[in-house]
């Protein structure tokens, strides 16, 4: 006779409802981003998976499931949009830092300068590899195995050496000083020698393009200086290449008997009447 089990019963299948739509968004959200990883990785050139797309597409699941909430309690979309349109100035200049780092975080993915997994040096001198783009900062990975967290609005004004870009192959330069009393053509000679010995055998050391051997910067001080110029796969690969070449120049040198001087100079002393 009472409406109360009408009204109560009204009451809690709305707020079933509501909790189903809830958790329903919560769920699609966490597995649209997780999709987004999973697939993402075999068209990264199209997007990079960053934390950053992931957040954006769960950010759109979780936008759909509310706009259906509020229309299931039929709610009226336009006052609420009225609101935020006036109140979205205040809090953009409130957020300004935030949101700076948030359009600089869009502008350093899609513009597919700094990408995932590359090895970047920034103007300030930290580099490494290059770990995730976030909405707030982008962090890199340094050959110490330290992190280093760099803002998104810093990171878009600094000058970046990508050393993933346009390939991964770079050149290396090993410099070489010999003493004076050599024959700058035998000492050539055997550079280039041991240079290609050593291509294709040292991991990471191309045989193509060839190995070169100049004479620069030439004529130092106490010796004559020669720069061997090689190709490495990448970045990282340059440490051991100079470790085995360097292993391998000075045993031949000391095979064919060349000296590598010790820095040398020579003092006048003029003595006065």
């Amino acid at each position: 006779t009472s409406e109360l089990p009408a009204r109560a019963t009204s009451l809690v299948s709305q707020a079933l409802l509501v909790l189903w739509i809830v958790s329903l968004t919560a769920v699609a959200s966490r597995l649209a981003g997780a999709l987004v990883k999973f697939y993402g990785r075999s068209a990264s050139s199209v997007l990079p998976v960053t934390t950053l797309t992931q957040s954006l597409v769960s950010l759109a699941v979780a936008t759909i499931g509310i706009l259906i909430l509020l229309d299931t309690l039929h709610i009226s979309v336009t006052p609420i949009l009225t609101a935020l349109g006036v109140g979205g100035i205040a809090v953009a200049l409130a957020l300004q830092d935030t949101l700076s780092n948030l359009f600089a975080g869009f502008y350093v993915s899609l513009a597919g300068q700094v990408r995932l997994g590359d090895y970047i040096k920034l103007e300030s001198g930290e580099e490494g590899f290059v770990t995730d783009i976030s909405w707030r900062s982008t962090t890199i990975r340094a050959l110490a195995n330290n992190l280093i967290v760099i803002p998104n609005a810093k990171l878009a004004q600094i000058i970046v050496t990508n050393y993933y870009l346009p390939e991964k192959r770079m050149s290396l330069l090993i410099p070489v000083g010999v003493s004076y009393d050599h024959d700058p053509e035998v000492v050539e000679r055997i550079l280039l020698e041991e240079a290609n010995a050593g291509a294709g055998v040292i991991p990471g050391f191309l045989a193509d393009p060839p190995p070169a051997v100049r004479f620069i910067p030439g004529f130092g001080d106490s010796s004559l200086n020669f720069t061997v110029i090689c190709q490495v796969a990448e970045f990282v690969d340059q440490y051991l290449v100079q470790h085995e070449m360097r292993k391998r120049i000075f045993k031949r040198f000391r095979q064919e008997r060349i000296e590598i001087p010790f820095p040398i100079r020579t003092v006048h002393l003029k003595q006065s009447n």
